[in-house]
């Protein structure tokens, strides 16, 4: 599903480089093969974040336990983020055209509603500073999620406070992808309008 998403940004991307050139009809159909594509995957990737955060957050509460590494939420987190190891290999070949990103023609392209919806797309799926060759690296919103996670259950706080703890992160990190979602759709609409002009 990410490597999807990030194919279809790609494909925008240099679809619309030359838009001034491009008929009204030919922005339509940038809209309908390109952009919205691009929204309905993330809205299929989001949705699926939410369902898993929400699963871990019922681990949590119903898991009666130690609060440490070995708890079975770590290895339900890890089995959930390797499901996508067929996508992050597709992913690692695009490397090289997502550093482009950092590029004057990408900097321009930024700045059209499309451009900033393909960057927005990235940012919500890619780990800030990460190489794309890194495991975590595709995984941005699961991957930030472990590693606070990992930091509570190391701690020599009481078990009930660390369940307390790990479930504001879960919250906390949920709201955080409803806003980053809410984002890329006024984004979305943005574009939408942009290539309907």
């Amino acid at each position: 599903m990410v490597s999807d998403i990030i194919s279809a940004v790609k494909l925008f991307f240099d679809t619309i480089k030359d838009k001034k050139t491009k008929s009204r009809e030919d922005r339509k159909t940038i809209l309908t093969n390109f952009i919205q594509p691009v929204y309905d995957m993330l809205e299929v990737s989001h949705k699926k974040y939410l369902e898993n955060f929400q699963q871990y957050r019922e681990t949590i509460l119903q898991y009666n336990g130690f609060i440490n590494l070995s708890h079975p939420i770590f290895e339900m987190i890890q089995k959930d983020h390797a499901m996508s190891d067929a996508d992050r290999a597709k992913l690692v070949a695009m490397s090289e055209y997502l550093n482009t990103y950092k590029s004057e023609a990408a900097k321009e392209l930024g700045k059209m509603p499309a451009g900033k919806l393909g960057q927005a797309v990235i940012d919500y799926i890619t780990t800030p500073n990460y190489e794309l060759t890194q495991r975590w690296g595709f995984n941005a919103p699961r991957h930030s999620l472990l590693l606070q996670m990992e930091s509570c259950a190391k701690s020599d706080r009481p078990d009930e406070e660390k369940k307390k703890t790990i479930i504001r992160i879960i919250e906390e990190a949920v709201e955080k992808l409803q806003k980053q979602y809410a984002g890329i759709t006024r984004i979305y609409m943005e574009a939408k309008a942009d290539l309907l002009v």
